[in-house]
C-alpha cells in the first residue's frame, strides 16, 4: 500500500496575539501596574511563519515533481519543477563560498534523504532534511593532472554512492559511504581515452551514466557511459551540451532536464540521442548544479519534515506557540477536479489517529516544548527576531490501512502570539511554562 506524498502539504495561519479579557475583544495585558486590560492597535503583538519546504518536498510524480539546484556563493538549496515553473529555496546554507564555482556537485541521496555538495576542489558536505546546517562527509581524493582538473564540479547520486568527474578529465570517482553518510572509499574508472569532459553535469540511471559536457579545455559533448560494460558512447546529432542535468518524471515517465547556466533557461533531453526541447520556463536563480529527483510516495512508518521561520513583525516581546489541531485528511473528487475532507471513520477506518507530530531532534534545547498538542518556545521573541521551528511528521505503519490509499493529510499549522507581561501565557493559554504566575 502507498499513500500519495501531496499528504503534508502546509497550510500557514498566521495569528494575531489577541485576546478576550473580560468580555472585551482584541484586548493584551498591559505593560503598566494597572491590572484592568489595555486596548492596543492590531498588529501591536503580531508573528509571521513561513514554510521552508515540506508543503513543496513530497508529491506524487504524476502530479508534480521537483528536482534540485544549488546557488552559488551562498549554498542555498532549491526545489525547482521545470514542467510547472516553479522554484523553491528550501535551504538557506550557512556555509558561503567567495569562489564563483562553489559550491557544486550537488548529489541526492535519496534513501538518507541527504543532498551532498563540494564546497571547495576536496571538501564534500551533506544537507540532512530537518538539519539546520549542513555536515562535512570528508575530504574528496582524486588524480589532478592539470590546473583545469583541481575542481569537483559534475556530480550524482547512484546504487548508494556518490559519483563525480573531475573537471576536465575522463575519469569517473566512486565515493561510498559510511552509515552516517561520511566518506568510506573512492574508486577510480577512467571512462575514454578519446574525450575528456568539463563544467557540466551527468546523471546515474540503472548503472548507465548520462552527461553534458561544457567544452572548456574539453570537447562538447553529450555522452553515455555504461559502468559495467565500460562502453562510452557519443550520440550522432546532439545538441544537449554545455548543460546541468537531473532526472525527474512527467507524469508516469522518466525525463531528463538539462539547464544552462548563461541562460537560466530549461529543457528536456532524450536520454539515448543527445536531443533536447526547450522549456518554456526561465529561472530567475542560477543553479551551479542540480541533483535528481525521486519518486514521492510517503508510506507507513515513514517520517517527514516541516521547517518554519518565525518572525515577531510587531513592536512587543512576544510569546509563540504552534498548533496542528485544524489538520485534516482529504481524497480527490474527480467530479468536483478537487480535494475535498476526507472523514477515515465515516469510512470505515478503526483508527483516525495515525500520524505523529513531534519536534525534530535539532530543536533539542532551543526552547521549544511540547504540551498538550502545543509546541511553545519558551523564550522571549523580540521584535524583528526570528526563531525557527522544525517538525518531524510521521505516518504510523500498523494503524495505517488500506482506506488511506490515495488520501493526503493537510498539516494546518496554527500560530499564536501573546505579551510576555503581567502572566498573560498562565492567563490566557493555561500554561506555566514561562514562568509561575
Amino acid at each position: 500500500m502507498r499513500v500519495k506524498k501531496t499528504i503534508l502539504m502546509v497550510t500557514i495561519v498566521v495569528g494575531l496575539a489577541a485576546t478576550v479579557v473580560g468580555g472585551m475583544t482584541m484586548a493584551f495585558f498591559a505593560d503598566a501596574d494597572e491590572t484592568g486590560p489595555v486596548h492596543f492597535q492590531a498588529g501591536t503583538v503580531l508573528i509571521e511563519a513561513d514554510s521552508s519546504y515540506l508543503v513543496r518536498q513530497y508529491f506524487d510524480h504524476t502530479e508534480v515533481f521537483y528536482v534540485w539546484g544549488i546557488e552559488p556563493r551562498t549554498g542555498d538549496i532549491y526545489q525547482i519543477d521545470p514542467l510547472r515553473g516553479e522554484e523553491f529555496r528550501v535551504f538557506e546554507s550557512p556555509l558561503t563560498s567567495t569562489h564563483g564555482n562553489y559550491p557544486n556537485a550537488l548529489a541526492f541521496d535519496q534513501t538518507n534523504n541527504r543532498l551532498y555538495f563540494t564546497q571547495s576542489a576536496t571538501k564534500l558536505y551533506f544537507w540532512e532534511f530537518g538539519d539546520s546546517e549542513p555536515t562535512f562527509a570528508g575530504d574528496l581524493v582524486y588524480d589532478k593532472p592539470s590546473e583545469y582538473a583541481r575542481n569537483a564540479y559534475g556530480a550524482t547520486f547512484g546504487d548508494g554512492a556518490y559519483w563525480f568527474i573531475p573537471n576536465s578529465t575522463a575519469d569517473l570517482y566512486r565515493v561510498d559511504l559510511k552509515p552516517d553518510g561520511t566518506i568510506d572509499s573512492h574508486t577510480k574508472t577512467t571512462m575514454t581515452d578519446d574525450y575528456t569532459v568539463s563544467f557540466g553535469d551527468f546523471v546515474y540511471l540503472d548503472g548507465v551514466i548520462y552527461g553534458s559536457s561544457s567544452g572548456h579545455q574539453a570537447d562538447l559533448i553529450y555522452f553515455i557511459y555504461d559502468i559495467d560494460a565500460d562502453v562510452f558512447t557519443v550520440p550522432e546529432d546532439h545538441d544537449a551540451t554545455a548543460m546541468q542535468t537531473a532526472l525527474g518524471h512527467d507524469g508516469d515517465e522518466r525525463v531528463l532536464f538539462g539547464y544552462r547556466i548563461p541562460t537560466k533557461r530549461w529543457y528536456t533531453v532524450e536520454m539515448d540521442t543527445g536531443i533536447s526541447t526547450q522549456l518554456p520556463f526561465v529561472s530567475e536563480v542560477r543553479y551551479e548544479d542540480l541533483a535528481s529527483g525521486h519518486l514521492s510516495y510517503w508510506n507507513p512508518g515513514d517520517c517527514a519534515w516541516a521547517r518554519f521561520d518565525v518572525t515577531n513583525v510587531g513592536t512587543k516581546d512576544s510569546y509563540v506557540r504552534f498548533s496542528w489541531a485544524e489538520s485534516e485528511w482529504q481524497e480527490y473528487d474527480d467530479d468536483a477536479d478537487a480535494w475535498i475532507p476526507w472523514c477515515p471513520t465515516d469510512a470505515g477506518a478503526v483508527h483516525t489517529e495515525v500520524v505523529d507530530i513531534e519536534l525534530c531532534e535539532s530543536m533539542a534545547d532551543t526552547g521549544w516544548i511540547e504540551d498538550n498538542g502545543y509546541f511553545y518556545y519558551t523564550n522571549e521573541l523580540a521584535p524583528g527576531e526570528t526563531v525557527e521551528l522544525c517538525v518531524r511528521v510521521c505516518l504510523k505503519g500498523p494503524e495505517t490501512c488500506n482506506l488511506y490509499q490515495g488520501k493526503r493529510y493537510v498539516l494546518k499549522g496554527v500560530f499564536d502570539a501573546i505579551q510576555t507581561t503581567h502572566d498573560a501565557p498562565h492567563h490566557e493559554w493555561g500554561v506555566d511554562h514561562y514562568g509561575a504566575p
